[in-house]
Parts: C-alpha cells; structure tokens; sequence
C-alpha cells in the first residue's frame, strides 16, 4: 500500500511538473492584441464544440454538437448558431457535411435536418440569408454514362457543384426554395456529337466538363470541389470559390430555378450562366498556367460596406502547387465593372483585372502556408482577419502587413490543451474564424460578459479590450517602431510622431522591466540585465486611447 501511495505521489509530481513546465512557455491562445486591431467576437468551431471569444481570447459563449464540424458555422441576426454537421453518406471527399442544425444562444438545438442522400450532399460552407433561409453548397451524382453523353472525354463519375436556398421547418425538415446546377451550364469541345458541343473559348460564361476532369477514385468524381459561398444582398449575387478550377464564381440569385437552369433571366438576363469568374482564364481557353492566380484558394468573401475596397474580393490563397515553393497568401482584387455596374465584359480576351491589388505574405513568406482549408474577413476598419488551419493560427494584419492579433488554436484530440502542450491538428482545426462587432444584431441584448481562455492552465494576462479604431487614427502608433539590436544588446524604440507615448516591456510571465515616455525620438534602453527570451512592449498614445504591442525576442 505504501509503495502504490508513493507511485502516486510520484506520478503527480510528474503530472505538476509538466503543468509548471507548461505554464513556462505559451504555446496556445492570445498571443497578440491591441487598439489597431478590429475590436469585436470572434467565431470558430472545432471538434464536437463552437466557440465565440472576445479579442483576448475568452469565451464569451459556447455550443456543444454531436458532432463534428462539416465544416463552417455562422451567427444569425437573431442570435442563433447556423452550423453544418458531418454526416456519413454515399458521397466520399473532403470537407463532408450533410447535417444543418440552428441552435439557440442558451445552446438549445432548435432546428435539425439532413441535406444528405444518394443524390447529393452538402459540404463545406453554408451562407446564413437576411430572410431566415440559408445557401449551401452540395454535390450531386452524376453517372460515368451522364458524363459522357455531355462530351467528357473520361467515362467516370462527376460529382459536380449544386447549390441551393433552404427554408427550414418545423424542427426537423427543409424546403429548397431555388436550386441552381453547374451541370446546366457545360460546354465541351471534344465530341461533337455529344451534348454540349461548342468552342470552348467562345463561351467564358459556360463550364468545361473537361476542364480540370475528376479521376474517380478517393474523391468520388468531385471535380469542382468548391469550398466558399458567399452572398451580396443588394446585387442578389452569389460567389463561389471553386478551389480545383482556382477560380472565383459569381451567379445570379434574382433567378426563378428555371431560369437558374436556362441562358436568360433575371437581373443579369443571364440566367444561370456564368457572370464573372476569375483566377485561371486557362479553363475557359483565353490563357495559360502562367496566368493562373489562385492556386487551392478558400473563403471568397465580398468586402464589408464602409471598407477602403468595398465591391472587391478577399481569398485566402493556400497557394498549393504554385509555381516555386508552397506559400500562402490573403488576397483582395477588384473586379472589373462596366459603366452600369455590371461584370465587364471581356471580349476576346480574359476577365479583369490583371491581379490583386493587396495581398499579405509572411517574412519569409514560408512561414505562412495551410495546405487545405483556411480563410480570411476583411473587418470594416481595412484590417484583415486571416486562419491559417493547418498551422493552427489566426492572425490580423493591418493593410500595411503588421500584425495585430495573433491567437494559437486551443482544439487539439478532440479537446482544449493545456498551456504549453504543442497544437495538432487532429480533432482540433478549424475552418474558419468569423468575427462580430459589437453592433452585430445578433449580439444586442445578449449576455456577452467574459469568461476564462479556452486553454487549461492560461498565463495571466492583462490583455484589454480596446474601442474600434478607425484607419486614421492606426497611423499614429504604426510610426512608433521597436527592434532588437544584437550587436550591442540594445532595444530601440524609435517615435517619428508628433506626440509623446508611453512604453511598457514586460516578460511573458506579465513582470514589469522597463517603462518611460519618449517624445519624438529613438531610445536606446540597455538589455543586457534582461535574460534571453520573449518581451512585449506595450505603447501607449497620451490619451490613453491608442495602444499596440510589438513582440521582441533577446
């Protein structure tokens, strides 16, 4: 007995030593935040649980499923959790969905159903509708025979792209109410006694069913594999990112579905097809590999009204397979509009623009790269959201590329970690992180008082909450900068403002080393007494109202 009670003992003295080992270095959860970032809550889920924190990383409330993501999830207006499940089903690739749940604030499952038969399957993404309905994307089967008969040049299976606006019912059932189908939108240039036969590069507005061909094994004919939808409620349009064709869709939803399925109607008189894509003109036969931009891209988003390039796009571009080495980047481009405000029409040759006009990349650009997933949300102050899913990382970054938060997933196996354990990505990634203001209609009058960090045994913190910033009031504080000189064991902090501002070092335990004021002028402080490690420097504006950390390592 006395040798099993110090067995015991021993294993607990391990079990608190990895604990205080743990608490030495900060592995997950906040590692960044101040007052140039966009102030709000934000939305994730992983595992079997979706979370909402605010910006220094405390839940503000939680809800638990049955389970796993497949993949995203949404904040209604009225305050309600929209989420996709995933559900095991004929279709085989990844991001399976297939279950759609609403679930209340107070983490009540309100509505349940499946979009899930042998016919076809949600995945990936869903978009949440001001009218209480919501857009999925979905596969949808078609035979090696039906591949065929519409000119494709490999008799195997299609899985392609279906979308569809879904009313819920009751508590248990869905109406689709419009539906639109890739599958009426083909041409193909390789057998022209089959359907479909055209020229290819006459049609930009039409798909190539032999462009980029499923090879039916492990996905099952998923030949699109579009992962993003987004919505635009004043044009009445829906984008698509279609990450296997690395292009970003725009279609028309003011559509009746017949007319969704035929070349005319509704505000584009259009119908169906195409009105705009963009990234790889080589599918559609007016351009090459070296025109191709998006490479595996996610999470095409419309900017938010009020930001600096309002009508354009943000993408996460995974950047798999592009030419030189894999690096990720986030993305805004403008498309290119006619004089009414309609998808310029390009001719002979691809649609605009000719490239980006903001992307982000790390230093070195290496340092960033999710090889599936990933997202990025533009916030209204010009700030850009982004997650890197299978680095286990969330950053924002200001248009000019300085991070200003920085949060490490806290998901891993299933369950939170402790502070100090190293993330993985089994049972912990996370698709998306979606972020909220304050005014979200969703948020009004509900309990938003702040709890514990999702991580076990956190750090202390003495993380604030900051006010929104506007654009003009980030440019003080990214004038002060702070570096490490080796050489001779210096920290610089360096004010080219017009005002004085108040600087803070501190250790990662939360220890104060150093504070002063310095007017506009460059202070060198001595370091040597510091010992090798991580120090945040907190700057402060005389106001008290802008503040920022930058992060140094000795």
């Amino acid at each position: 007995m006395v040798a099993m009670i110090r067995k015991g003992l021993f294993i607990l003295l391990i079990f608190l030593g990895m604990i205080e080992t743990a608490a030495a270095q900060q592995t997950v959860g906040l590692f960044q935040n101040d007052s140039l970032s966009q102030n709000g809550y934000t939305l994730f889920t992983a595992a079997s649980r979706s979370y909402l924190i605010d910006n220094c990383g405390r839940v503000v409330n939680q809800w638990t499923h049955s389970s796993n993501p497949g993949l995203a999830c949404y904040l209604t207006n009225d305050g309600e959790l929209l989420r996709a499940g995933n559900q095991s089903g004929a279709f085989v690739g990844g991001g399976v969905g297939g279950r759609l749940e609403r679930y209340s604030w107070d983490n009540e499952l309100l509505w349940s159903s499946l979009y899930a038969t042998e016919d076809h399957h949600q995945h990936h993404d869903l978009e949440p509708m001001d009218n209480g309905n919501f857009l999925l994307i979905a596969w949808e089967a078609k035979t090696a025979g039906d591949a065929v008969a519409n000119g494709a040049e490999n008799a195997v299976t299609y899985s392609p792209l279906r979308i569809v606006e879904v009313e819920p019912i009751g508590s248990n059932s869905l109406s689709v109410v419009w539906e639109w189908h890739v599958w009426d939108h083909l041409i193909q240039d390789f057998d022209s006694g089959a359907l479909n036969f055209g020229v290819v590069s006459d049609h930009p507005e039409l798909v190539d069913i032999n462009a980029n061909p499923p090879s039916g094994g492990f996905s099952g004919g998923d030949w699109q594999h579009a992962n993003g939808i987004d919505y635009n409620a004043e044009r009445d349009e829906i984008a698509i990112s279609v990450k296997d064709f690395g292009e970003i869709w725009i279609i028309d939803h003011s559509t009746t579905s017949a007319e969704a399925a035929s070349h005319s109607g509704g505000n584009s008189g259009k119908g169906g097809d195409l009105l705009y894509r963009w990234g790889n003109p080589a599918n559609y036969g007016r351009g090459t590999n070296d025109d191709q931009i998006f490479h595996g891209q996610h999470d095409v988003k419309w900017l938010p009204e009020g930001h600096p390039n309002e009508g354009g796009f943000s993408v996460f571009n995974n950047g798999i397979g592009q030419p030189g080495v894999d690096y990720s980047t986030a993305d805004i481009f403008m498309p290119v509009l006619d004089s009414n405000g309609n998808y310029a029409d390009p001719g002979t040759g691809a649609y605009g623009p000719e490239d980006v006009i903001w992307s982000y990349e790390d230093n070195p650009p290496t340092n960033m790269f999710s090889q599936n997933q990933g997202g990025t949300q533009a916030q209204p102050n010009g700030n850009m959201l982004i997650n890197v899913t299978t680095q286990g990382r969330t950053i924002e970054v200001t248009p000019d590329g300085e991070v200003v938060w920085e949060y490490r997933h806290t998901i891993s196996g299933g369950g939170p970690v402790f502070q100090g354990q190293q993330w993985n990505q089994s049972g912990g990634g996370s698709f998306r992180f979606e972020r909220y203001l304050p005014d979200f209609p969703g948020l009004i009058g509900k309990d938003l008082t702040p709890g514990d960090p999702i991580e076990l045994n956190p750090l202390p913190s003495d993380c604030q909450i900051f006010e929104p910033t506007t654009l003009a009031e980030q440019v003080l504080l990214s004038n002060v900068y702070t570096y490490f000189d080796p050489l001779d064991a210096h920290l610089y902090i360096s004010n080219r403002t017009t005002e004085a501002i108040d600087y803070r070092c501190f250790d990662l335990s939360g220890r104060l080393i150093e504070s002063g004021r310095i007017s506009d002028s460059e202070l060198a402080i001595d370091i040597n007494r510091f010992s090798d490690g991580v120090y945040l420097v907190h700057l402060t504006g005389i106001d008290s109202r802008r503040t920022r950390t930058n992060k140094i390592i000795k």
